[in-house]
């Protein structure tokens, strides 16, 4: 009797001990996503609530730059927020330092962006895709209001895509990939944060295709453009650990496809310079939606992706990070290695 005690007594405490285990490894796994989804589901609620109450309140015009202001000034409030007492971190650590090589890479981002958008324009012509319309000029004087707002415009569009896409839902989704992986994989060490921020890329691209949806003539060939797009200033950021190089980029890219050269900026149309017409087909060059839906971006998206290549390159000193191209080769590696221990 005493020796089947005995037993049952080994069974039960073993049971406990196993039941243990799997309860710390499931909290492990459970705190980091709940981290991490808690954090974008708060910050995007700030964002819509914040926007919103801006808008009924009547604080800035109701027009659509207006508007455009309110949601961007609520989402730099709710990064701030988020980012600094939930995530206890500053603006530094989101990529945004004030400093002489936040204007280089600012600088760089618009200007690769410039050349881009002129090779686009150029391709599109010569292909017999888009006609030039050229209007009357009118005084020097009269270009001042309306570029001005168009520059106002941009800039509040790249700030305040940039600092809640590539700045909070990146980082934040990085962060808790690599808590959830980090260890996971046997015979390897934790995850490198390169990995983990190629995962808060995906997600966060997608996201980005996402705020898309309404804008006007969105489809399928639109939201993959807008996910492409999303990728490539990604990229940008985790090369140069900034934010303001794809805060250029952003600029750059649609003053001069829209303002400029004007093309259709994401479904978007505003005031330009020149009055270009897409007579191509849609799929080519992406129709009423703006180029970025359509595959003539892609050479130039390959263009623009190795001049921030060559220019992030060179920015890289010695006994810094490793260089971007080492980062994502080592992504790629621990990635096809976790892939293989979950297929075995």
């Amino acid at each position: 009797m005493i020796e089947q005690l005995k037993q049952e007594n080994i069974v039960v405490t073993s049971t406990a001990r196993l039941v243990g285990e799997r309860w710390e490894t499931l909290k492990g796994h459970v705190q980091p996503w709940a981290r991490v989804l808690g954090g974008l589901f708060l910050h995007t609620v700030i964002v819509f609530a914040g926007a919103g109450a801006l808008r009924a309140a009547g604080v800035f015009p109701n027009t659509a730059l207006g508007a455009l202001t309110a949601e961007v000034l609520a989402v730099t409030a709710a990064t701030w927020l988020t980012w600094r007492w939930l995530q206890r971190r500053s603006w530094a650590q989101l990529g945004l330092r004030f400093n002489v090589a936040a204007i280089r890479d600012t600088s760089f981002g618009v200007f690769s962006m410039a050349v881009a958008q002129a090779l686009l324009w150029v391709v599109l012509i010569v292909l017999g895709a888009a006609r030039v319309q050229f209007a009357p000029l009118k005084a020097w004087q009269s270009y001042f209001v309306p570029l001005g707002e168009a520059v106002l415009l941009w800039a509040l569009v790249a700030w305040g895509e940039e600092i809640w896409v590539r700045g909070f839902w990146l980082q934040v989704v990085a962060e808790g990939y690599h808590r959830l992986t980090a260890g996971r994989l046997p015979g390897t060490s934790p995850l490198p944060g390169a990995a983990a921020r190629l995962a808060g890329a995906v997600v966060s691209s997608a996201f980005f295709a996402l705020l898309h949806l309404r804008n006007g003539h969105f489809d399928g060939l639109a939201a993959g453009g807008m996910f492409l797009g999303g990728m490539f200033l990604a990229y940008a950021y985790v090369c140069s650990d900034t934010l303001w190089l794809p805060i250029g980029m952003h600029f750059g890219w649609n003053f001069f496809e829209g303002t400029v050269f004007g093309f259709p900026v994401s479904g978007m149309w505003s005031f330009s310079l020149l009055q270009t017409r897409l007579t191509g087909p849609a799929w080519l060059t992406g129709g009423a939606f703006g180029p970025e839906a359509g595959w003539v971006v892609l050479p130039v998206m390959l263009l623009a992706f190795g001049m921030v290549a060559a220019y992030t390159s060179r920015q890289s000193k010695p006994g810094d990070k490793k260089a971007c191209a080492e980062r994502l080769k080592n992504s790629l590696v621990n990635l096809f290695a976790m892939f293989g221990a979950m297929l075995g």
